[in-house]
């Protein structure tokens, strides 16, 4: 499977504590973000052919085309375009971000991801380029 999701990365966000009375609630701020996202994967899917979850092991590859920041002249963004991105958010958070949204469509559960490659680079096209790979079990002692 390969998915091509426009705009920019959206890192995983730590989720909010609030009190209430005597007890402290927690609730992801993201709950909106994941959902759009959500639909974005399912209209994607459909629109080829993937109807159903795997419950295979699978591989995960994914690219974080990050913007670079406005505040860089127009020749240090292009000589940026494709290099390697070390600004934060960090990389496990928008891997995290994706992983999760993913979740109960794409596959049954992350727990499924037993090996990927995942790389974040500038790039004024913003964009999260997702391969999934289905992997059996010589593939993944060769992959080790």
């Amino acid at each position: 499977m390969h998915f091509c999701i426009e705009g920019k990365p959206i890192a995983k966000a730590r989720a909010r504590a609030f009190l209430r009375g005597k007890s402290i609630s927690l609730y992801n701020p993201q709950n909106e973000e994941q959902s759009l996202l959500r639909w974005q994967l399912i209209l994607e899917m459909a629109e080829k052919g993937y109807l159903k979850s795997c419950d295979d092991v699978l591989h995960v590859d994914m690219c974080f085309g990050v913007p670079p920041p406005v505040s860089w002249s127009e020749t240090r963004r292009k000589e940026a375009e494709g290099k390697p991105c070390s600004t934060r958010p960090d990389l496990d958070n928008y891997f995290k971000f994706y992983t999760d949204a993913m979740n109960g469509i794409v596959y049954k559960d992350d727990a499924a991801i037993v090996s990927g490659q995942f790389i974040k680079i500038y790039s004024e096209k913003p964009s999260v380029d997702i391969k999934i790979t289905k992997i059996s079990d010589e593939d993944y002692l060769k992959i080790w």
